[in-house]
């Protein structure tokens, strides 16, 4: 028998429907409405993403400082009954639907008529709360974070309160999810014990040196695929860069001037000698310094690059 784990991993991206939506406000069965739907693929390709035009709410004032989404932009557009054949279909095909706090937008979907398929449901919000959350004893329960900070533990960057943008966001967070380590050993309920360093009394998940160690082990991990790439990528050239001396340069422009002596034109002669000289000039301050100057120019430029990036 398959675990849970193995089951969400054997979905097909086809198979997933991520999604997310903008209201008027947050109570759904208080008349709040849907501007905005967004609809994407387990990969995150958008399939569906549509203002919507609210049958009843003509002003969201508060609503729309968060999203950005005006009466006027939704004038004109159709209405959630109008989506109500395409938004269905692509839901019926869904095999896991998956979303941020997904019951909130399910009520929304419920309560504008649109039919919803009885197939398993993946809320990334609890699930992350979960694996990485902190306890809150008087809910009993482990606190939720915002999309943003989910996003963000993963290396996630993206603009919050536009449909797609949290449906993108969403369908990476969950492919990060199911592909975190600690996925399979989420969190145990903390005990309290005290800090014998404050005295303090805290809640102690007894996890807290594995999970330090495994983060540890990631970044150094990044952190040296980071030096590779750095290491592989070639140095960018400098304006001057062409004029330095190499081995290369020096031997063809000796050969040369041997062969115009050889020639009996000591003026060609004289010029590849020039040009010989030409190359040791020095051309900034940290070349008048010698080797050690430069070595130091060089490396505070790779340093400079480095956090460019």
């Amino acid at each position: 028998m398959s675990t849970r784990y193995e089951q969400l991993k054997s979905y097909a991206p086809s198979a997933i429907a991520v999604l997310d939506c903008e209201t008027t406000g947050l109570h759904a069965d208080k008349g709040d409405e849907i501007v905005s739907l967004t609809i994407a693929d387990g990969t995150g390709t958008i399939l569906f993403d549509e203002l919507i035009c609210p049958e009843r709410r003509k002003s969201w004032t508060k609503a729309q400082e968060i999203s950005g989404i005006s009466p006027e932009m939704v004038q004109g557009k159709k209405t959630l009954a109008e989506r109500k054949g395409e938004i269905c279909a692509l839901l019926e095909k869904a095999q896991l639907l998956v979303g941020y706090n997904l019951s909130f937008d399910l009520a929304f979907l419920r309560a504008g008529g649109i039919t919803l398929p009885e197939v398993p449901r993946f809320d990334v919000m609890k699930e992350f709360a979960r694996v990485h959350g902190e306890y809150d004893p008087a809910h009993k329960d482990w606190k939720c974070v915002k999309l943003s900070e989910c996003a963000e533990y993963y290396g996630y960057a993206f603009k919050p309160h536009s449909s797609a943008e949290d449906t993108k966001a969403t369908a990476f967070c969950f492919r990060e999810l199911l592909a975190d380590p600690w996925f399979e050993k989420p969190r145990k309920k903390p005990m309290k014990a005290v800090d014998f360093q404050t005295g303090k009394e805290i809640w102690d998940y007894g996890d807290e040196e594995e999970r330090l160690y495994i983060s540890k082990a990631e970044k150094k991990k990044h952190a040296q695929k980071k030096q590779e790439a750095d290491e592989e990528e070639p140095d960018e050239l400098s304006e001057h860069d062409w004029l330095k001396p190499t081995k290369t340069k020096i031997v063809i422009l000796l050969l040369a001037a041997v062969g115009f002596v050889i020639a009996g034109d000591p003026q060609g002669s004289l010029v590849c000698i020039f040009l010989l000289g030409f190359l040791f000039i020095p051309r900034n301050r940290d070349a008048a310094h010698g080797a050690a100057g430069t070595g130091k120019q060089r490396k505070g430029t790779t340093k400079r690059r480095s956090q460019k990036r």
